[in-house]
Order: structure tokens, then sequence, then C-alpha cells
């Protein structure tokens, strides 16, 4: 399920970098996303097949929910 994600956002217009990763003891996965603005990454979240994939996640998660963490460049670095 999750790799056919990753097809279809990396094909988004202004979708940077999509990896999922699987970390083998505790079955947890990680989706790394990079989108070149604000715009594209809401244009992603409002994607059929991304509403579609959320609402077959939500059964599979076994934590009390998925977790979104927002990161920035640091200042001087990007």
């Amino acid at each position: 399920m999750l790799a056919e994600l990753v097809e279809h956002v990396r094909s988004e217009p202004g979708n940077v970098q999509f990896d999922a990763w699987l970390e083998d003891e505790t079955r947890t996965f990680f989706v790394y996303e990079v989108y070149d603005g604000d715009r594209a990454f809401e244009a992603h979240i409002g994607a059929d097949y991304v509403g579609a994939f959320n609402a077959r996640l939500g059964s599979l998660i076994e934590e009390p929910r998925s977790i979104l963490t927002r990161l920035h460049p640091l200042p001087g670095t990007a």
C-alpha cells in the first residue's frame, strides 16, 4: 500500500523527495517528504489517492495516531 503511494507522490508536480522507510524491530514506518513549497504540499494533501490511503491507513495504525512533524531548514544552511 505504501509502495503504491510512493509512486504516485513522486510524480506530483512540486514533490522534491518522498521516501518510505521501515524500522524492522518495531515495524515502524517513517516517511520523509519534501515539497517545493506550501502550495505543493497542500495539493499533495488534497489528492484523491492520498485521502484513500489515509482512510485505509486508519485501521492499520497501532499507535493512537500517525504523527506528522513539519521541518524547516535551519537558517543559513539551505
